[in-house]
């Protein structure tokens, strides 16, 4: 016990020899590394979903079926009436409506088909707020296979660059929230009101039913592209909710396929009918027999 105590005596003693910039650098040396401090590091916030709903799958495919079928309708229709005109039509502007009714059902196919995209990419089915490196970072899930990754200014926007609120707000027609079929969280309101701009956006989008993905990435409107003059333009026109609009599109399609089939059916069948009766026989000519 005496050679440990004069050992610890003999280290004061040294300490207390040692120049001041000497024992500096050991009382340095002793700190943990508690006893640092740390510089300021940014806060992380791990995912929170903010807003959920179901998809619009099953009514989608329902739909596509029955724009099909319209397709198939409205050129039975046509095609009924061109051969009921066929005998009084000379050959060459036969073969033209031919084939401008064949032009047109297509045209109309896509279009309305077009519409049915539209429409089922409104449809938010997921919302999810992120904090990375101190920047907020919100995910966007879309029906149809579309994804948006919105990272968000620090500062309220300004100039012609709209705030996330204008577009939640105004631009009901790229993007639609349905409060009545979804779970929404309570902050939801809070990210939705701000006056925060986007700085930059990464949209994915899946093609569906046959589409090539230039026209996929036509049919998805980036946020970053619009003005506030734009979404002052389309106030109040984005028309009813996507499930509402995509139940019309249906609605349309089978009347037009209805109307088409049995129009040309009749017309096609009134026209045989008269082609198929005999010539008239002239007053004159019967009274000489």
């Amino acid at each position: 016990m005496k050679v440990v105590s004069s050992l610890r005596g003999l280290g004061r003693v040294r300490s207390k020899m040692l120049p001041p910039r000497c024992r500096a650098f050991c009382e340095a040396a002793k700190e943990t590394p508690e006893d640092i401090p740390k510089e300021d590091v940014p806060p992380e916030a791990g995912p929170r979903q903010l807003f959920s709903a179901k998809p619009l799958t099953k009514l989608a495919s329902d739909a596509e079926s029955t724009l099909s079928v319209s397709a198939m309708c409205s050129a039975g229709g046509l095609g009924a009436a061109l051969l009921g005109v066929a005998p009084f039509t000379p050959p060459n502007p036969f073969m033209i409506g031919l084939l401008i009714s064949v032009v047109q059902v297509q045209l109309a196919h896509a279009w309305m088909l077009r519409q049915l995209f539209v429409q089922q990419r409104r449809h938010v089915l997921e919302v999810i707020e992120e904090i990375k490196d101190g920047e907020t970072v919100v995910t966007v899930k879309c029906d149809g296979g579309v994804t948006r990754h919105l990272k968000l200014d620090a500062d309220a926007a300004s100039g012609s660059k709209p705030s996330l609120e204008d577009i939640a707000t105004k631009g009901s027609s790229f993007i639609f929230l349905d409060r009545k079929a979804g779970e929404v969280h309570e902050a939801l309101d809070t990210l939705l009101q701000s006056d925060r701009g986007v700085a930059s956006e990464e949209v994915q989008v899946t093609s569906i039913s046959g589409e090539s993905e230039d026209e996929s990435r036509t049919l998805v409107q980036k946020f970053t592209d619009l003005t506030r003059e734009h979404l002052k333009k389309i106030d109040g026109k984005e028309g009813p909710p996507p499930r509402e609009a995509i139940e019309g599109i249906t609605r349309s399609a089978k009347l037009t396929g209805y109307v088409f089939l049995f129009g040309g059916s009749l017309l096609g069948a009134a026209c045989r009918q008269a082609g198929d009766r005999p010539p008239a026989v002239p007053a004159e000519a019967s009274k000489r027999s």
